[in-house]
């Protein structure tokens, strides 16, 4: 016999979920308490129940309610109160911010008492407090709920070290501020539900300006463990191997994750695979977009810079033209006309081969001087001697932009603003937009030999750690929409955003 419990988890979760077993209602009962846990299971209250498939509408069987209520009872004799678990430190409650798999997480960090205190530091991997980072004998697989999870094996019970797709959604399905709690300075996460956390920038170099959040998730790919890294400017999970702190979680339907390309996502919809005429009009619309930037010469960053000229899109690559190339969207709020995001700098240079070998052309990513020779206006702007506009077309920010004031924490459809002198929409905000250059290690040499002479095309270093991005994003302050900036925004090439993007040149 099938068998449907319709479900839900009382306060504050008004979210309701269905289970579905093949077999006796006991055995259903048992699995799902299993596979809830103790203190999910005690804040089960059932809704209805049927026989057959999940489905509706749901058949109510009262006899069933029976079962039910002998079997919860039995289980709430030795209950411990909602949100608290016995293991974990006296005043630590489980925050449930209302995210679709039901994980709920720490109010404070591994090691603290209140959600303001860093807490202790830890290798990943490791069970003792440390400074110092992974060695080359560190271990190569997920390490959630295991003996290696400092989570579990400090805080014990259902706590456990957050996934990966657990982070993902908690920067996907929350707002997210950087402020104060008392006198700390970190990353406030808001649900929808009104409930929040406080994750306090607990870097062990850099304390009240940045913080690396460990996850149980290994990735194999890139050969090292991901952290959530939160920063005033930045959210973001990227690989790290140094030392960090653990916010825990007690999981509830754990999000389902989907293999791309070797990399993990966090599935929100269905990719649909587009229609070869529908393909063919993508791509010939994206090549119309394509925005002709007459060369000439400008001061970057205090730099003399001469450019050639060159094209570039009149807007970021959209999820459509992205699905049309690869096939499958990577993005975490879809949306046709919305930027993709999501991408790494490897995973754009693989979009960029495909239609290369589709159209036959020769895209690229700009350099950083193209894009902000373009975000200025080229030789439309103005005055070319001096720096007319803080914005890529205008001083009035929200004209032309969408960031943290006014973009409700989402990414929106391409060229809702207004443009800039050449035509070109979303170059302030929206999202960040990966260009070629490696970021420069600036020194008091380096920088003196970058201000000192002429650049003629200039690429950027031969070699670095991190590639640029520029322009800013929905999700950050109006200072880093700015087109010149003194010190360029980066990231690791295989880092992957939900407020990061790519605009295309040729």
């Amino acid at each position: 016999m099938n068998y449907c419990i319709h479900y839900k988890l009382r306060n504050p979760d008004t979210m309701e979920y269905s289970f579905n077993h093949s077999g006796e209602l006991d055995e259903a009962l048992q699995l799902m308490k299993s596979q809830l846990g103790e203190s999910q299971w005690n804040r089960v209250e059932f809704l209805e129940v049927s026989e057959g498939e999940c489905g509706w509408p749901i058949k109510e069987t009262p006899k069933n309610f029976q079962k039910i209520e002998a079997l919860q009872q039995q289980s709430q004799k030795e209950t411990v109160p909602p949100f608290h678990d016995a293991h974990c430190p006296e005043g630590v409650i489980a925050i449930d911010l209302g995210l679709p798999s039901g994980t709920k997480w720490a109010s404070c960090n591994v090691g603290a008492n209140m959600p303001e205190e860093f807490g202790d530091y830890y290798a990943w991997g490791a069970t003792e407090v440390s400074s110092e980072g992974l060695n080359e004998d560190y271990l190569s697989s997920n390490i959630c709920g295991t003996q290696h999870d400092v989570a579990h094996m400090k805080w014990g019970g259902e706590w456990r070290m957050p996934n990966y797709a657990q982070i993902l959604e908690l920067i996907d399905n929350c707002t997210h501020e950087w402020t104060k709690l008392n006198e700390v300075k970190g990353s406030k996460f808001t649900g929808l539900n009104g409930n929040s956390i406080f994750l306090p920038a607990a870097g062990p170099k850099l304390p009240g300006l940045r913080s690396f959040y460990w996850s149980g998730s290994y990735d194999k790919i890139k050969k090292d463990p991901n952290c959530l890294f939160l920063s005033r400017g930045e959210t973001v999970l990227k690989p790290y191997w140094k030392i960090g702190t653990v916010r825990p979680v007690i999981c509830g339907n754990e999000p389902e994750l989907v293999i791309c390309g070797n990399e993990p996502e966090l599935v929100i919809c269905e990719n649909k695979p587009l229609e070869k005429d529908e393909v063919s009009a993508i791509i010939d619309n994206l090549i119309a977009n394509m925005v002709f930037v007459e060369g000439g010469f400008f001061r970057m960053t205090g730099r003399k810079t001469i450019l050639s000229s060159f094209f570039i899109g009149r807007y970021v690559v959209t999820q459509e033209e992205w699905t049309a190339v690869m096939g499958i969207n990577p993005s975490s709020v879809k949306g046709a006309k919305l930027p993709v995001t999501n991408v790494s700098w490897e995973n754009c240079q693989e979009f960029i081969s495909k239609l290369n070998a589709m159209t036959g052309k020769a895209f690229r990513l700009p350099t950083e001087a193209e894009w902000e020779y373009a975000a200025i206006g080229g030789n439309k702007r103005t005055n070319p001697n001096i720096i007319y506009y803080n914005y890529a077309g205008s001083n009035n920010l929200d004209s032309v932009a969408w960031y943290n004031d006014n973009s409700e924490n989402k990414p929106h459809d391409v060229g809702q603003k207004s443009p800039n002198q050449l035509g070109l929409y979303d170059m302030s905000g929206n999202v960040w937009e990966w260009c070629s250059d490696y970021q420069y290690e600036i020194n008091a040499q380096q920088y003196q030999h970058k201000t000192s002479r002429t650049q003629i095309n200039p690429k950027g270093p031969k070699s670095g750690k991190e590639r640029l991005q520029r322009g800013g994003s929905f999700s950050t302050i109006a200072d880093f929409c700015r087109v010149y900036l003194y010190h360029s925004w980066s990231n690791t090439p295989d880092a992957r955003c939900r407020d990061l993007g790519f605009r295309l040149a040729l």
